[in-house]
């Protein structure tokens, strides 16, 4: 199935639990304190297990699968600050799908990503959309199809120690330096779960599983004014945090590829909304 242009130069994706501890007691005095019926005790009630929010096989401990559920995001990049908004639409036991909303250039731009659910976990079925696919560069644009998916984005179970693969079929047309060119070829996300840690953001401070997520496009450039095709490599790396039932909180990206001095982005959560 072919999906939706997702443009990549734009493509950018636990809650903190607090615990009060009431402390009561109760004293007397005097020689001969008059006489009170006692109160029945009071149960103390059972705690409650917050289990993964969502329904289904959609139901996940990191990423909240939840009809109306929105998370408004802002970065910095090396051509300056950007921001988007994500939210979870037509929710169902087997998928869902993610609008996402991008200033560029001060107008609105709507770009939806269709993911499944199954047993295997979470998969977003078109490339870009979510911190996997991070990447900016100065001096290209460049929009893909999704020709085929395949693994998945998170797992349904998730432990520190986890490493996963997804792979994307694309095509499309990249314009660098004034020169376009039709693309295709195999992006490949290695995914490593290492640690759990603290990370604060303008949305709060959370306890966050870390991501690492190495990315290499494998491309084949056809340069249309010069009539010939060449191979076309990028390597980036991510680190991405995922907080328990809110989803993702930060993500820091680099890229690299020849020619380039280097691309790095970084990306906070600023609010959400969880239904």
């Amino acid at each position: 199935m072919r999906n939706l242009p997702v443009p990549i130069r734009r493509v950018v994706w636990g809650a903190s639990l607090a615990l009060m501890l009431l402390l009561a007691a109760c004293g007397g005095g005097g020689e001969e304190p008059p006489l009170v019926e006692e109160a029945p005790p009071v149960e103390e009630p059972a705690p409650v297990e917050s289990g993964p929010l969502g329904s289904g096989l959609c139901a996940h401990e990191y990423f909240p699968v939840v009809d109306g559920a929105s998370w408004t995001y802002s970065g910095t990049s090396m051509e300056g600050p950007f921001g988007w908004t994500t939210s979870t639409t037509d929710v169902s036991d087997t998928g869902f799908t993610l609008i996402n909303i991008y200033d560029v250039d001060g107008e609105a731009v709507h770009v939806t990503q269709a993911w499944s659910c199954s047993a295997a976990g979470i998969a977003a079925l078109e490339f870009g959309g979510g911190p996997e696919g991070t990447l900016t560069a100065t001096g290209i644009e460049a929009t893909f199809e999704t020709l085929e998916s395949s693994g998945v984005t998170f797992p349904t179970v998730i432990s520190v120690g986890d490493s996963w693969t997804q792979t994307y079929t694309v095509e499309g047309v990249m314009t660098m330096t004034d020169m376009q060119s039709t693309v295709s070829g195999v992006v490949t996300h290695n995914y490593s779960a290492v640690a759990i840690e603290t990370v604060d953001t303008p949305a709060g401070s959370f306890e966050a599983l870390k991501l690492v997520v190495d990315t290499h496009f494998d491309f084949q450039v056809n340069l249309l004014d010069m009539g010939f095709s060449m191979p076309f490599a990028i390597d980036s790396q991510a680190i991405t945090w995922l907080a328990r039932n809110v989803g993702w909180v930060r993500n820091d990206s680099s890229a690299s590829f020849e020619g380039s001095e280097g691309l790095s982005t970084s990306v906070d959560l600023q609010s959400y909304t969880i239904p």
